[in-house]
């Protein structure tokens, strides 16, 4: 995993690799959007370094207000979740 970080801003990534290929992972981002999105030409261009093709997150719906204007798509996957008993 990796770290970034800008003013009071930072950003957790990981590399995944996968069979056909490899990608940058947007683990975890706190602090101000526009401080994560200064940060985001470092990371892709660490995560093409380190040969990745793509670099993915998990995000709120509130950021497809936001995230297309940066080059986001949203992808048509969906998350499941399972609650673990106590």
């Amino acid at each position: 995993m990796q770290v970034w970080g800008q003013g009071g801003t930072v950003v957790v990534t990981e590399l995944i690799a996968f069979p056909q290929f490899n990608v940058i992972q947007i683990v975890t981002a706190f602090g101000a959007l526009d401080d994560v999105m200064a940060l985001s030409p470092a990371i892709e261009q660490f995560g093409r370094e380190n040969g990745a093709s793509q670099m993915r997150m998990i995000g709120r719906k509130g950021w497809l207000k936001v995230l297309p204007n940066h080059g986001w798509q949203q992808d048509k996957r969906v998350l499941f979740v399972k609650d673990l008993e106590v």
